[in-house]
């Protein structure tokens, strides 16, 4: 087991260490043909120094970082990396395999594997030949003998080629560091069986499906068509068995049939060329052939193909000698080799560079082989189709195993390719599984595997004989290769294994490229990035041209209808110029700013017009008129207009003076009216009169509806342009009168829209809105796009529906299909057939004759649809859910018919024609319309596609649908709501299986968003209750859910990405809680050790804390975290704090950053004791200096070493003192400065006279105050 990994980096060349991490999350993983990496995650305070290029060492390979590593930083001293080191064989994954001497990344090479290896090795190792190599030391270990192909790769990379290869020629693969291997199949016999339960070395296993595949029990096999006789054969002219099918029940007793095709098995011959003689060695003879081909040959089909030599790969007509068995090839183009830039054509081939040297393998398509060479055939045939069906009659499964890793230590771990045995007796399963895929810790060994017998599906294509499509011979038709030849009339498609025959390549290039010698159409865009130039183009001579500017010359130009600038507008604050055609007058016109006329201007008649501005508001309606005069007739007013009075008896006059001295305003009924002028009642005026000049306009009738409506226009001070239709004025009000406005919609409040999205800013508003022609939105979209993508989004939106959608936004009823044929009629039946009078009986039912059309509910898919073939579908209208009425009438009195919408989803299985329509419609009573119908022809679907159609119609006649092709038809919705015909609010999802119980419920907005989302779902091994929240655009905004297994439970959230973000969890192995954030209210204990009170405090017995801790107080052990510094303290006999520690920020000038204190009423007599120290050093060192510090030499050990002043209040005790000056009677100022008198230096000398007259002398030496030396003498 591995405890660290160690990082290194090439530094100068050299392998340097750059960094060490846990491998407690570091996992191997390694599969077949797939993964080989290290995934290691690490949590530091500090970013490591990782970067790609460093590599590990795992089993003596290098593991190497070769991207970006992910990671996440939670603070600046939590910082979380997952690094990925990937093994060498990585590397080839930045490699494109190119043409060793054309350099062309597309690569086309007839060889073996070995061949392709060999090249590959070139590309990938960097030498002088190859300075674009891409790493060093790439070599080849076991390399099998295969057969020759040739196969093509287009920018295919080095690694994705060993797949390719493995494919083709039916190997597999492994890397060990530089070394590339292919071998059969990657096995290791180990000899070990797994079970669950004590010893049995398994903790959990899990049985899967590889894929959506089945087994298969009975196999019908098929071989090729090449040289087999017309007449031999399946009716495709294909090789196969006597028996017909192949059959083995091994592991099921279910009878599952299948066709395969091994193409590449058919009757054939190969023989080698002996003696090539003749011009270019192009004749040679074969004593093996042992019959004659041209008995035997088909036609002019007959083709000799050459399977090694100069001429592999090629396929040759020939001429054939029987009596010396002897073969002479026809010339051909090399259409591999260049053209030749003088002949304009290919060399011919054989040549003296390609020709037959003798001993060349070749064999031969186009002709009829005899008895022998089928039955060798077939016995191929036999031996494959055995081997293929031995192989997928195994159920294609594969198990996760949870190995015990210390059951595996004993055994010597598992490896990929390890067969071992897993052993389920519950499930009665015995069986020996390759391991294709292993994930390991390299810290504690735990293993985790999957075994399967499938690797991939590729492997069918190994013993399929499909791989023949990938084989050599590319020929006119045929050819035993695999290269697959599209013939001219050829409709299979195009893919990377075939290519195109010369007459098919030259009608793809007609019918998709522009000629350049003969007159051709273009069906697409053709864009010139350099402009166009027509005929012998000389400037201002001749010729035409268009530069890519958009600058053109012409000789002339005729335009048929219009030339505009890119932007018009037309009249007097118009904008831009144009010249064209009225379409109404067929009169041309030209809208100009300015123009310039040299000399003449001719005009047959000429109009000049005066633009006038009307401020204010401007109505129009059926009357007006100036006032002339105003006479007082009693109770009413006589009054007289200017012009021939339009107004009649009960129309509503306005008037209104909103500027000047005289503002006035008033709204009056006529009570009678004449051809001078209209009486009104004084009372209709309420106090004010009319007078001359005021100028009237009709607004509305009491009466007469025709006389109800206005126009208004309108461009005053408030900001708001607008132009107003006004219908039912009856009143002297517009309540409701508003029927559609253009220009300003500030000011509208309608309920039909949300209070959120009340019309406002310029646009249209209207009870009825028809528009014709193109319409482009602001994004650049027209609106056909718009509707095409907003249909895809109700599309998707609308699958998931089951049973339940809500019927009351249909007029139809049973709209789901979910009650099936109710409601609905079809025509077309069966006849059923008797005898006798009776009927005839087939397979338990009558037998009946097959309809000519047919339609029907199945129910076999997702949700409920419509199956129509050459048929139609019904619904009366007595059978409809609701019938609308349609009260509106127009100026006639007749009624107007009403918008409606149709939608459903649909899938053209066979092209048909579609017609919809309403059968015995009636429109007596009704304006003329078009009735709601549709036809038209719909092409073959793939996939389903929502239909829409919106018409008129007046609520009579049967609804009918039909179809003559085959379609398949759901949620078919009728409506007057658009919103409602393409959307549904709430829809619930049930859905039942033998692997699951599923219940959805989810709610939509009106365009088909999604907003809300629940399920359950129970299968075999789990129960899932989840609900998700979305935005407004459909998009997962949170979702959370509960999940139960056998062994576990747990509570789950997620975010807008599906990252899980917070999970609970418990099982048999304890509680796991994951989040960003974990809020925990009340009281929390665990084992009793460990607490979280109720104010979010702690309590804890023990704890290991391995990183950070902030805190401003507190507790720990005898100290107390106060404002950011430990304090301890402890009471004395006395019961006083006598001792006290304190450390970290001074509070106080006469505190120190450590401040001890205590007295002798304690035990313990220091306040500060260090003891020991080393040499150089000292048990108490301190410096006042804040640089240029000294410190004790080597030699010497002190107890304390002071580098700066020391100040004593008090006596000081020493063995010796040593010191450079001496002084006393000191005193200290305020300004830090001592005072004191030094010790002097010098040599004091006296003499003492003795007895007998003798003296004795005395020298005493003294140096700054201390007597350092005395002597004496006669």
């Amino acid at each position: 087991m591995i405890d660290i990994l160690e990082v290194y980096r090439v530094v100068s060349g050299i392998d340097t260490k750059v960094a060490s991490i846990a491998s407690d999350d570091a996992i191997l993983a390694n599969g077949i043909m797939s993964k080989n990496e290290v995934s290691v995650t690490v949590v530091t305070d500090t970013i490591p120094d990782i970067q790609e290029g460093d590599f590990i060492r795992v089993g003596g390979i290098k593991y190497k970082i070769n991207r970006a590593s992910e990671f996440a930083d939670k603070s600046s001293v939590n910082h979380t990396t997952t690094y990925l080191f990937e093994a060498p064989e990585y590397t080839l994954i930045d490699k494109i395999l190119t043409n060793k001497i054309t350099k062309s990344v597309r690569v086309t090479l007839t060889g073996k594997l070995r061949d392709w290896l060999e090249l590959l090795i070139w590309n990938v190792n960097k030498t002088n030949d190859n300075p674009l190599g891409v790493d060093t030391g790439w070599q080849l270990g076991n390399i099998p003998d295969t057969e020759y192909m040739t196969l093509s790769f287009d920018g295919i990379d080095c690694r994705s080629l060993l797949s390719e290869l493995a494919s083709a020629y039916g190997y597999e693969y492994y890397v060990h560091d530089h070394t590339i291997n292919y071998v059969s199949r990657i096995e290791n016999e180990r000899n070990l069986t797994f079970t669950q339960g004590q010893g049995g070395g398994l903790y959990e296993v899990e049985q899967s499906n590889v894929d959506s595949g089945d087994v298969t029990t009975r196999v019908y096999p098929v071989g090729g068509t090449k040289n087999m006789a017309p007449g031999e054969g399946d009716e495709e002219g294909r090789l196969m068995l006597p028996e017909k099918y192949l059959e083995n029940f091994s592991e099921t007793n279910r009878a599952v049939e299948k066709k395969i095709v091994f193409d590449d098995i058919h009757p054939s011959f190969t023989g080698f060329v002996e003696n090539p003689t003749g011009e270019n060695y192009r004749e040679f003879i074969c004593r093996d052939i042992d019959f004659n081909i041209d008995e035997l040959a088909i036609g002019d089909d007959a083709r000799i193909n050459f399977l090694t030599g100069d001429l592999m790969g090629k396929s040759f007509e020939f001429k054939w000698d029987n009596s010396n068995k002897k073969i002479t090839l026809i010339y051909q183009e090399d259409e591999l080799a260049p053209i030749d830039p003088e002949t304009q054509s290919r060399p011919l081939i054989p040549s003296a560079a390609k020709h037959l040297r003798g001993g060349e393998e070749f064999n031969f398509t186009g002709i009829r082989l005899g008895e022998a060479y089928k039955q060798a055939a077939i016995s191929k045939l036999r031996e494959k189709a055995t081997d293929w069906l031995a192989f997928n009659s195994q159920k294609r499964v594969k198990f996760t195993l949870d190995v015990d890793y210390r059951y595996m230590r004993e055994k010597g771990g598992l490896e990929c390719g390890d067969l071992i045995t897993v052993s389920i007796p519950s499930r009665n399963i015995s069986r020996i599984i390759r391991i294709v895929s292993t994930e390991k810790n390299l810290k504690t060994g735990k293993l985790s595997c999957v075994v399967s017998n499938y690797l991939t599906e590729k492997w069918e294509d190994k013993i399929e004989g499909q791989i023949s499509s990938m084989q050599a011979t590319i020929n006119g038709g045929g050819g035993n290769g695999s290269v697959t030849v599209l013939e001219k009339y050829d409709e299979r498609p195009f893919t990377d294994k075939n290519v195109l025959s010369s007459l098919r390549t030259l009608k793809e290039i007609a019918e998709n490229a522009v000629s350049k010698k003969l007159n051709d159409t273009a069906a697409g865009l053709i864009t010139f990035l350099k402009g166009i130039k027509l005929g012998d183009f000389v400037q201002g001579k001749s010729g035409a041209n268009i530069d890519d500017l958009g600058n053109a010359e012409f000789l002339t130009a005729v335009i048929r209808e219009l030339l505009r600038s890119t932007k018009f507008v037309d009249g007097l604050i118009g904008e831009g110029w144009q010249i064209w055609i009225d379409q109404l007058t067929g009169l041309s016109h030209l809208t100009i700013d300015k123009a310039t006329i040299r000399q003449s201007l001719v005009a047959l008649e000429l109009l000049i017009q005066k633009v006038r501005s009307i401020g204010g508001q401007f109505i129009v309606s059926a009357a007006n008129g100036k006032i002339k005069d105003v006479i007082r007739q009693g109770n009413n007013y006589r009054i007289l207009f200017e012009q021939e009075c339009d107004f009649m008896a009960h129309d509503l006059m306005r008037c209104a003076v909103t500027s000047g001295a005289s503002r006035k305003a008033y709204w009056v009924e006529i009570a009678s009216a004449d051809v001078n002028g209209v009486t009104v009642p004084v009372s209709e005026f309420g106090g004010v009169a009319p007078t001359v000049g005021d100028e009237c306009v009709l607004m509305g009738n009491t009466e007469n509806r025709l006389r109800q409506n206005l126009i208004s226009i309108s461009a005053t001070e408030d900001g708001q342009p607008r132009i107003d239709i006004l219908d039912g004025v009856k009143a002297k009000n517009f309540n409701g009168c508003l029927r559609c406005r253009f220009g300003n919609l500030d000011g509208i409040k309608d309920s039909s829209f949300p209070a959120d999205k009340q019309p406002k800013g310029n646009g249209l508003y209207g009870d009825n809105v028809y528009l014709k022609g193109t319409f482009v939105l602001m994004t650049g979209e027209d609106i056909l796009t718009r509707f095409e993508i907003t249909e895809g989004k109700i599309h998707s939106a609308v699958e998931g529906l089951r049973q339940e959608i809500r019927e009351e936004q249909s007029y139809f009823d049973n709209t789901s299909f979910a009650n099936g044929m109710e409601k609905w009629t079809t025509g077309k039946n069966a006849t059923l057939l008797t005898l006798g009078g009776k009927w005839i009986w087939a397979n338990n039912a009558p037998l009946s004759t097959k309809p000519g059309g047919h339609a029907e509910i199945r129910t076999d898919g997702k949700i409920p649809y419509a199956y129509i073939r050459n048929s139609y579908i019904m619904q009366r209208l007595e059978d409809f859910r609701l019938v609308p009425e349609y009260k509106q009438t127009n100026s006639e009195g007749l009624k107007v018919p009403g918008v409606v919408y149709l939608s459903f989803t649909y899938r053209v299985v066979k092209a048909g024609s579609l017609k919809i329509e309403f059968v015995n419609a009636d429109k007596t009573g009704f304006e003329d319309f078009a009735m709601f119908g549709y036809e038209e022809e719909l092409p073959v679907s793939n996939t389903e596609r929502m239909f829409t159609l919106d018409g008129l119609w007046n609520g009579t006649g049967d609804f009918k649908l039909s179809f003559t092709g085959v379609i398949y038809i759901s949620l078919l919705v009728f409506s007057t709501n658009k919103v409602d015909a393409l959307t549904y609010k709430y829809r619930t999802l049930f859905e039942q299986s033998d692997l699951l119980v599923k219940i959805a419920a989810s709610n939509f907005d009106k365009d088909g968003n999604i907003l809300e989302s629940s399920q359950i779902v129970t299968k075999a091994d789990m129960n899932l209750l989840a609900s998700g929240l979305f935005d407004g655009k459909g998009n997962l905004v949170s979702g959370a859910g509960l999940i139960t297994k056998s062994d576990t439970a747990g509570m789950f959230a997620i975010d807008s990405d599906g990252n899980l973000k917070s999970f609970i969890g418990a099982s048999t192995e304890g509680i796991k809680l994951k989040a960003d954030n974990i809020q925990l209210e009340g009281l929390v204990t665990a084992n009793g050790n460990f607490k979280i009170l109720k104010d979010g405090s702690i309590e804890t017995n023990n704890a290991k804390i391995y990183g950070t801790v902030y805190a401003y107080e507190g507790k720990i052990g005898g100290f107390t975290l106060d404002s950011g510094r430990l304090y301890w303290k402890a009471g004395d006999y006395f019961g006083n704090d006598s001792r006290s520690l304190k450390l970290g920020v001074s509070q106080s000038d006469m505190e120190g950053i450590v401040d001890v204190a205590f007295n002798a009423a304690t035990q313990g007599r220091f306040g500060v004791k260090s003891v020991g120290s080393n040499l150089g050093g000292a048990a108490i060192y301190a410096s006042s200096k804040s640089s240029g510090q000294s410190y004790p030499i080597s030699a010497n050990t002190y107890a304390g070493y002071f580098d700066g002043g020391v100040h004593v209040n008090g006596a000081v005790y020493s063995d010796d003192m040593l010191s450079n000056n001496y002084g006393t009677g000191w005193t200290l100022d305020s300004d830090g400065t001592y005072i004191y008198r030094k010790g002097v230096s010098g040599n004091f000398k006296w003499n003492i006279k003795g007895e007998f007259g003798m003296s004795t002398s005395y020298n005493l030496e003294v140096i700054n105050g201390i007597v350092v030396g005395m002597t004496n003498g006669l």
